[in-house]
Formats: structure tokens, C-alpha cells, sequence
């Protein structure tokens, strides 16, 4: 921020948003696809239960999105804290545990009546919860013009460098 001034740093976050979205729902969409590859890895021992490996394979396809949305939610704590906003993101992730405890109360007896397992409001939540985290720093940003419009430049030398930088996560 302080080598380019805030164009520079809005400049930066869409191009940089825009490569993270990228990788992200490649990321989600490999997970979903992958699904029961994956839960064989971890719930193999279920296969031999065709219901319960089939729920836990769709448990797996449903939450693969908060991978893409605990990573949009960091990058707004990440550009926040930058600017010196710690309350909003640091409230955030509260959303995310509010809405995990509610969804069971709120959805567990819609799910049943709908013939489906009532976990699945437990997943539902988690979503929800992702969500929320990412809209309640949206006018924080909004207020500090940090809002992108998220862009893809896949040659930008900054954007691979903080790409390579992450790497080993």
C-alpha cells in the first residue's frame, strides 16, 4: 500500500482477487468432482453402507465451497487489518459459529420432513456462515474504496510473486 498509494493497492487487490477466485473455485470444483474419491480417503470404512457413504460424499460436495469462502473472507481481514480495521474482521468468523449452532434448531425438522438427513442443516449453516463472514466486511471495504472489481492478469509479476508467496499452503 504505502509503496504504490491506494490505486496501486486497489490495482493489486483486484488483480489479485481475481487470480485467488480463480484458483479457488478450480479448488472447489476439483473437490466436487473428486468427492468420492476423497471420501473414500477419509470414510472409507462406510462404503460397505451405500446410504451413509452416499451422505458422506454429499457432505463433502457441499462444503467444498467454504473453501472458496473462507478465502475470499481472509483477503477482507488480510486488506482490513492492513488498513487498521480489526474489529469487523475479527467479529466475522462469530458469524460463521452463529450460524453453525442455528441452522441444526432452525432446519433440523425441515430437513426430516423433507426426508433428508438432518446433518445437512448443520452443513447448510457452515455456508451460511461462510457467507455471512464475507458480507459483513463488505462495507468496511465499500467505506475504504477497497471494493474490487476483481480482474484476471495472469502475467502480473506482483500477483505471481503473492501466488508463490502462498505456495506452500
Amino acid at each position: 500500500r504505502a509503496k504504490g498509494g491506494p490505486f496501486a493497492a486497489r490495482r493489486f487487490l483486484a488483480r489479485f482477487g481475481g487470480a485467488l477466485s480463480v484458483l479457488l473455485l478450480l479448488a472447489c470444483a476439483a473437490g466436487a468432482l473428486l468427492a468420492p474419491l476423497i471420501a473414500l480417503g477419509y470414510a472409507g470404512g462406510l462404503r460397505d453402507e451405500p446410504a451413509r457413504f452416499a451422505l458422506v460424499v454429499t457432505l463433502t460436495r457441499l462444503l467444498f465451497p467454504i473453501l472458496a469462502l473462507a478465502g475470499w473472507a481472509a483477503l477482507a481481514t488480510g486488506v482490513l487489518n492492513v488498513l487498521g480495521n480489526f474489529t469487523t474482521p475479527a467479529l466475522a468468523p462469530a458469524l460463521q459459529n452463529v450460524a453453525m449452532i442455528a441452522a441444526p434448531f432452525a432446519l433440523g425438522t425441515t430437513m426430516s420432513g423433507l426426508g433428508l438427513d438432518p446433518i445437512l442443516a448443520l452443513a447448510i449453516g457452515a455456508l451460511i456462515g461462510g457467507v455471512l463472514q464475507i458480507l459483513v466486511q463488505l462495507p468496511a471495504l465499500r467505506r475504504a474504496s477497497m471494493l474490487p472489481r476483481l480482474r484476471l492478469a495472469p502475467r502480473d509479476p506482483e500477483v505471481r510473486r503473492a501466488l508463490l508467496l502462498m505456495a506452500p499452503l
